[in-house]
Protein backbone atom coordinates (compact mmCIF):
# COMPACT_ATOMS: atom_id res chain seq x y z
CA UNK A 1 0.00 0.00 0.00
CA UNK A 2 2.94 2.23 0.71
CA UNK A 3 4.08 1.84 -2.57
CA UNK A 4 1.31 2.38 -3.90
CA UNK A 5 0.99 5.79 -2.39
CA UNK A 6 4.70 6.77 -3.38
CA UNK A 7 4.29 6.29 -6.67
CA UNK A 8 0.59 8.11 -6.96
CA UNK A 9 1.54 10.94 -4.96
CA UNK A 10 4.06 13.05 -7.18
CA UNK A 11 1.80 12.13 -10.26
CA UNK A 12 -1.06 13.94 -8.01
CA UNK A 13 0.88 17.05 -7.26
CA UNK A 14 1.96 17.25 -10.89
CA UNK A 15 -1.62 17.31 -11.97
CA UNK A 16 -2.59 20.13 -9.41
CA UNK A 17 0.20 22.56 -10.53
CA UNK A 18 -0.64 22.07 -14.43
CA UNK A 19 -4.52 22.93 -13.01
CA UNK A 20 -3.45 25.86 -10.83
CA UNK A 21 -0.91 27.21 -13.49
CA UNK A 22 -2.00 30.56 -15.39
CA UNK A 23 -2.32 30.56 -18.92
CA UNK A 24 0.24 33.40 -19.33
CA UNK A 25 2.69 34.27 -16.49
CA UNK A 26 2.54 37.56 -18.20
CA UNK A 27 0.62 40.13 -16.77
CA UNK A 28 0.64 42.40 -19.76
CA UNK A 29 -0.18 39.50 -22.16
CA UNK A 30 -3.37 38.22 -20.66
CA UNK A 31 -6.15 39.65 -21.97
CA UNK A 32 -8.90 41.63 -19.38
CA UNK A 33 -11.76 39.53 -18.02
CA UNK A 34 -14.81 39.79 -19.98
CA UNK A 35 -17.47 42.24 -19.10
CA UNK A 36 -19.77 41.35 -16.60
CA UNK A 37 -23.48 42.81 -17.19
CA UNK A 38 -24.73 42.98 -20.44
CA UNK A 39 -23.26 45.19 -22.50
CA UNK A 40 -25.31 45.54 -26.08
CA UNK A 41 -23.16 44.80 -29.62
CA UNK A 42 -23.01 48.59 -31.04
CA UNK A 43 -25.64 48.82 -33.70
CA UNK A 44 -22.47 49.90 -36.09
CA UNK A 45 -20.89 45.77 -35.36
CA UNK A 46 -24.46 44.32 -36.20
CA UNK A 47 -24.68 46.67 -39.83
CA UNK A 48 -21.34 45.10 -40.10
CA UNK A 49 -22.61 41.38 -39.93
CA UNK A 50 -25.59 42.00 -41.64
CA UNK A 51 -23.29 43.67 -44.68
CA UNK A 52 -20.21 40.33 -44.29
CA UNK A 53 -23.22 38.09 -44.91
CA UNK A 54 -24.68 39.50 -47.76
CA UNK A 55 -21.13 39.86 -49.17
CA UNK A 56 -20.59 36.39 -48.52
CA UNK A 57 -23.72 35.35 -50.13
CA UNK A 58 -23.67 37.36 -52.79
CA UNK A 59 -19.42 36.24 -53.58
CA UNK A 60 -19.01 40.02 -53.65
CA UNK A 61 -15.56 40.08 -52.73
CA UNK A 62 -15.50 44.21 -53.29
CA UNK A 63 -18.42 44.63 -51.03
CA UNK A 64 -16.47 42.46 -48.80
CA UNK A 65 -13.28 43.79 -48.73
CA UNK A 66 -15.34 47.26 -48.25
CA UNK A 67 -16.06 46.29 -44.58
CA UNK A 68 -12.65 45.63 -43.86
CA UNK A 69 -9.49 47.41 -42.74
CA UNK A 70 -6.87 46.65 -45.66
CA UNK A 71 -4.34 45.86 -43.55
CA UNK A 72 -6.58 42.80 -41.94
CA UNK A 73 -7.71 41.94 -45.63
CA UNK A 74 -4.74 40.44 -47.13
CA UNK A 75 -2.72 39.88 -43.77
CA UNK A 76 -2.73 38.08 -40.81
CA UNK A 77 -2.27 40.42 -38.09
CA UNK A 78 -3.67 38.30 -35.21
CA UNK A 79 -0.82 35.78 -35.27
CA UNK A 80 -0.91 32.13 -35.17
CA UNK A 81 -4.40 31.47 -34.85
CA UNK A 82 -5.47 33.84 -36.75
CA UNK A 83 -6.47 34.35 -40.89
CA UNK A 84 -6.31 37.29 -43.51
CA UNK A 85 -9.72 38.41 -44.16
CA UNK A 86 -9.77 37.54 -47.12
CA UNK A 87 -9.38 33.92 -46.57
CA UNK A 88 -12.43 33.91 -44.48
CA UNK A 89 -14.59 35.41 -47.28
CA UNK A 90 -12.79 32.51 -49.56
CA UNK A 91 -13.74 30.16 -47.01
CA UNK A 92 -17.26 31.34 -46.36
CA UNK A 93 -18.35 31.71 -50.00
CA UNK A 94 -16.89 28.54 -51.26
CA UNK A 95 -18.33 26.43 -48.25
CA UNK A 96 -21.50 28.14 -47.90
CA UNK A 97 -21.17 29.34 -44.68
CA UNK A 98 -21.26 32.83 -42.63
CA UNK A 99 -20.53 34.53 -39.77
CA UNK A 100 -23.42 35.48 -37.13
CA UNK A 101 -23.09 37.16 -33.91
CA UNK A 102 -23.90 34.83 -31.16
CA UNK A 103 -26.76 36.35 -28.53
CA UNK A 104 -25.06 34.71 -25.79
CA UNK A 105 -21.77 35.89 -25.81
CA UNK A 106 -20.84 39.27 -24.51
CA UNK A 107 -18.95 42.22 -26.70
CA UNK A 108 -15.96 43.36 -25.27
CA UNK A 109 -15.93 47.18 -25.69
CA UNK A 110 -12.57 48.43 -26.26
CA UNK A 111 -11.94 51.41 -24.37
CA UNK A 112 -13.22 55.03 -26.03
CA UNK A 113 -15.34 53.37 -27.81
CA UNK A 114 -12.36 52.28 -30.78
CA UNK A 115 -14.00 49.16 -31.53
CA UNK A 116 -14.95 45.95 -30.26
CA UNK A 117 -14.35 42.68 -29.64
CA UNK A 118 -16.82 39.51 -30.61
CA UNK A 119 -16.97 36.22 -30.03
CA UNK A 120 -18.73 35.15 -33.55
CA UNK A 121 -19.81 31.62 -35.02
CA UNK A 122 -19.56 30.13 -38.22
CA UNK A 123 -22.48 29.04 -39.32
CA UNK A 124 -24.25 26.96 -42.45
CA UNK A 125 -27.65 26.77 -43.49
CA UNK A 126 -27.19 22.88 -44.03
CA UNK A 127 -25.93 22.57 -40.52
CA UNK A 128 -28.16 22.87 -37.32
CA UNK A 129 -25.52 23.49 -35.23
CA UNK A 130 -22.85 26.29 -35.22
CA UNK A 131 -19.16 24.76 -37.04
CA UNK A 132 -16.82 26.81 -35.14
CA UNK A 133 -16.82 29.45 -33.28
CA UNK A 134 -14.11 32.99 -33.51
CA UNK A 135 -12.88 36.84 -32.10
CA UNK A 136 -13.16 39.10 -34.12
CA UNK A 137 -11.66 42.73 -33.52
CA UNK A 138 -14.20 45.23 -35.61
CA UNK A 139 -12.16 48.95 -35.03
CA UNK A 140 -14.41 52.07 -35.47
CA UNK A 141 -13.51 54.82 -38.13
CA UNK A 142 -15.04 58.09 -40.23
CA UNK A 143 -16.49 57.43 -43.09
CA UNK A 144 -16.66 60.22 -46.15
CA UNK A 145 -19.63 61.57 -44.46
CA UNK A 146 -18.08 61.43 -41.09
CA UNK A 147 -20.16 58.81 -39.75
CA UNK A 148 -18.88 56.44 -37.37
CA UNK A 149 -18.25 53.00 -39.00
CA UNK A 150 -16.76 49.31 -38.13
CA UNK A 151 -14.21 47.84 -40.23
CA UNK A 152 -12.72 44.27 -39.35
CA UNK A 153 -9.20 44.47 -38.63
CA UNK A 154 -8.28 40.55 -37.83
CA UNK A 155 -9.82 37.95 -36.36
CA UNK A 156 -8.21 34.61 -34.79
CA UNK A 157 -9.44 31.62 -32.57
CA UNK A 158 -7.31 32.82 -29.71
CA UNK A 159 -8.72 35.43 -27.67
CA UNK A 160 -5.15 36.69 -25.74
CA UNK A 161 -3.94 37.14 -29.83
CA UNK A 162 -6.75 39.07 -30.76
CA UNK A 163 -7.05 41.52 -27.77
CA UNK A 164 -3.25 42.34 -28.40
CA UNK A 165 -3.92 42.99 -31.99
CA UNK A 166 -6.26 45.59 -30.17
CA UNK A 167 -3.71 47.36 -28.03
Amino acid sequence: MLKLLTLAVPSLIASALLVAAPTSTRADLRPPPMPKGAPEVPAGARAWFDAAEAAMKDGDAARFAALCDPRGLTDNLVGGSGNPLESIFEQGTRKGWRLAIDPHDLPYILPGKKGVILRPVVVSDGHAKPLDRLYLLLVTSKDATGQTVYRALGAGEDRAEVHALAR
